[in-house]
């Protein structure tokens, strides 16, 4: 038993305590009593690991290439990009994790950088924190953004952080289920809580004020403008404000001082299994004693995903109050206001959240390349991808346009199914293309090749009793020109060492 400042404490599980006796050790040390608050917090855990549970102390960091170093951050590093010089005016921090299904990042970094006009570059800082340790997704990410966003890194826009794995409990231990949530729920709550803590805490000494954002929004033209002129207003005021709001959304475009994220690092970790955190930011926006709601006359963010964060959850919110209007409603690559796709061009939203095909049996491991200009996300690897939703969609294909596999290591081919056009509307057939294989690929060609046939009404298909051997390479190749899009969905390779795995699979 340990007893301080009329505080009783019995036992070393924090995670048991209740909710408001969390509160009152957070509110010891907001109000300025960080010794007292530190040694209730260290009865408590002095059993427990610094990873798990918080110490509310103020630990510095060591980053690379930094100039300002946080008060509060530790087990963050940063992969890409370099702390500038001078402060910025706003950090838009996000964190992103993989999606079923979805990779949004591209588009949204494609949206908000081309909103950010060249005053204001020496003003914003972007900081993406990576949530997940998967190699072959963060690859993919860094990758990503070398290739298309470089520049951004080099002028000190952009920069890539990653926690230590260690920051995170184990989960299963976890127990408690607030609001009925399930498990799986209250384990991907609390992990966001913890993600958004370090974020936080990284961001601290970047700017003057920080901005939370999230990976799949677009942006509204003149943001930084509009955010100048409502935080100037609410500065110039006698208001009591912590956080302003720039959309009616969720943890979309909330702004808040970069001298309250220490503070709302160590919220967000002590209550990090107690509340999602929109719900957590509204009991400290209470605690910081802001009564009224302060927010821009137009959110200059609108939410197009589907695909959420959350296992298997379709998430289908829309901000009404844009400022530029209805916006992208099919993950596309063109940002801001498009004709509505699913009146024009037969396609709806939620395609890129159905998996279409009809065999679940996995394909060889291959690259996919095409000549074809596919629309925003409905990428070409989808059709391939067994587990991935959508299917490509591809802009008016010509004559000599090609989509084509290129296998890790020559298969034998025992069957082969392609389906074009939209699953359920019969539109954006692939008209006029011949399916070949080649027994060579060097250089983005499929060499020695044979020709297996025509696509007929927008479908081809293929078995063989005798496989077609050392295969390096499937195309299918255009021959002639056409003014519809092109959809296909589905791409299936049988091998004899599929049917093998397929058989077994039958027995068991």
């Amino acid at each position: 038993m340990a007893r301080k400042r009329g505080i009783c404490v019995v036992g070393n599980s924090f995670r048991k305590l209740s909710f408001s006796f969390k509160l009152l050790i957070f509110l010891q040390y907001f109000q300025g009593n960080e010794s007292s608050a530190s040694f209730v917090t260290r009865s408590l855990n002095d059993s427990l690991s610094d990873e798990v549970y918080l110490k509310l102390t103020r630990v510095s960091v060591t980053k690379n290439s930094n100039i300002f170093q946080s008060t509060c951050s530790s087990h963050v590093r940063l992969l890409r990009g370099f702390q500038r010089e001078t402060k910025g005016y706003v950090t838009l921090g996000l964190s992103t994790v993989p999606r079923d299904g979805a990779y949004y990042l591209p588009q949204m970094l494609a949206s908000l950088i081309s909103k950010i006009t060249e005053e204001d570059k020496k003003d914003i800082v972007i900081v993406i924190f990576l949530g997940s340790h998967k190699k072959q997704w963060v690859n993919m990410t860094l990758s990503m953004i070398d290739d298309k966003f470089a520049d951004s890194v080099t002028a000190g826009i952009i920069q890539v952080v990653q926690p230590e794995q260690k920051i995170y409990p184990d989960f299963k231990t976890i127990t408690k289920r607030n609001y009925n949530d399930s498990l799986s729920r209250v384990y991907w709550r609390t992990k966001q809580n913890i993600d958004y803590a370090y974020l936080f805490a990284y961001c601290d000494q970047l700017s003057k004020y920080y901005m939370h954002i999230e990976d799949d929004i677009t942006t509204a033209n003149d943001f930084m403008k509009e955010i100048r002129t409502f935080v100037s207003k609410m500065e110039k005021s006698k208001e009591t404000w912590f956080l302003l709001e720039f959309s009616t959304l969720g943890f979309i475009g909330k702004l808040f001082r970069s001298s309250d994220l220490c503070t709302m690092k160590d919220y967000f970790l002590l209550f990090k299994d107690e509340k999602p955190c929109d719900l957590l930011i509204n009991n400290l926006k209470s605690i910081k004693t802001q009564v009224k709601q302060f927010k821009s006359p137009k959110s200059l963010f609108q939410h197009f995903g589907l695909s959420s964060s959350l296992k298997g959850k379709i998430q289908k919110l829309r901000d009404k109050n844009f400022k530029d209007g209805p916006s992208l409603q099919a993950h596309g690559r063109n940002i801001g206001r498009i004709p509505n796709l699913k009146k024009s061009l037969n396609v709806d939203a939620d395609d890129l959240a159905i998996n279409y095909k009809s065999t679940k049996v996995l394909n060889p491991q291959a690259e996919v390349q095409t000549s074809m200009e596919s629309h925003g996300s409905f990428s070409a690897v989808r059709p391939y991808n067994v587990n991935m939703n959508g299917f490509f969609w591809a802009k008016t294909p010509n004559t000599s346009d090609f989509y084509r596999i290129v296998f890790d290591s020559p298969v034998n081919i025992t069957g082969i199914q392609i389906k074009t056009g939209h699953p359920t509307r019969k539109v954006d057939r692939l008209e006029n293309a011949i399916v070949k294989v080649g027994y060579f690929s060097e250089k983005d060609k499929c060499k020695n090749s044979m020709i297996l046939g025509s696509v007929k009404e927008g479908q081809f298909e293929m078995t063989r009793q005798k496989p077609l051997l050392q295969i390096s390479c499937l195309e299918i190749f255009v021959t002639r020109p056409q003014s519809a899009w092109m959809i296909l969905y589905e791409v299936s390779v049988r091998t004899t060492e599929t049917d093998k795995e397929n058989k077994t699979m039958i027995k068991q």
